[in-house]
Parts: structure tokens; C-alpha cells; sequence
């Protein structure tokens, strides 16, 4: 088994349920209706390809990556720090946290993005496990 990432996008009142009762968010998170929810995005096993490109971290040196990118990958807010939904707990970010990733965001430009973009790196840093699995079979 891999690690995935999911985003989900909810009112205050919706957070506040699942602050109250994280169960919740796990039972609509992982229900077989998920998949057409609107505001359920999920990149599967992406993340750490894109989080490699919006910082320059990867999974192992991701606390290395600053605040408020850094919260793309682990927010800074736990909904239930005993509720593991895979690989430790679900996070989020308040309002204010997710302008300041949305301002960050677009601070990056697309030629930056594509400069960013070096396969070998990528496969060096983030991918090599991957590889070494593959290889095995």
C-alpha cells in the first residue's frame, strides 16, 4: 500500500463537524459515494510529484519546505491527532492559511514550473523506491 492525498473543500460548519466527530470526515472520505463529490480532489499518488515541484521537497525533507507550501502536503491544524486516516491524521487549514497558499501559488509561474521540472531529479529524489519495487518484479 502507497500513500494517496486527498483534498476536500468545506464550509466552517462541515469543519467544525468533523472537529467535533472526526469519524465523519472517514466515513465521507472513504464512501463509495466520494467519487462524485465536487469538492473531493484526489491525486493519488501525485502528491509528492507536485509538492516536489511547488518546493523542492520530497517526502523525506518535506519539513524543510516553508509555511504556507509546506501546508499543501501536511497542514498545520490536525482534525483528530488520534484519528489516523492511512498515514497519521487528516489536517486542514483555516481560511486565512488558505489564502496565504492560494497567494503563494500563484507567485509560481508556469515557466518557473517547467524549469522546476528535471525528470532525473525527480527519479533521484522522489521516485527511487518506486523504481527499486518495479525492478524487483
Amino acid at each position: 500500500m502507497s500513500m494517496i492525498q486527498n483534498f476536500l473543500r468545506v464550509n466552517l460548519e462541515t469543519l467544525n463537524s468533523f472537529l467535533t466527530d472526526s469519524h465523519s470526515l472517514s466515513k465521507m472520505v472513504y464512501s463509495k459515494e466520494a467519487i462524485h463529490l465536487d469538492n473531493l480532489i484526489d491525486i493519488d499518488k501525485a502528491w509528492e510529484g507536485i509538492f516536489f515541484l511547488l518546493t523542492g521537497e520530497s517526502i523525506g525533507t518535506y519539513d524543510q519546505a516553508a509555511p504556507p507550501l509546506s501546508w499543501l502536503l501536511v497542514g498545520p491544524n490536525d482534525i483528530d491527532r488520534n484519528q489516523d486516516m492511512g498515514y497519521g491524521p487528516a489536517t486542514y487549514t483555516d481560511i486565512e492559511q488558505t489564502r496565504q497558499i492560494d497567494l503563494a501559488l500563484k507567485e509560481i509561474s508556469i515557466d518557473e514550473l517547467t524549469q522546476r521540472f528535471d525528470s532525473a531529479t525527480m527519479l533521484e529524489k522522489i521516485y527511487t523506491q518506486i523504481s527499486g519495487m518495479m525492478k524487483m518484479h
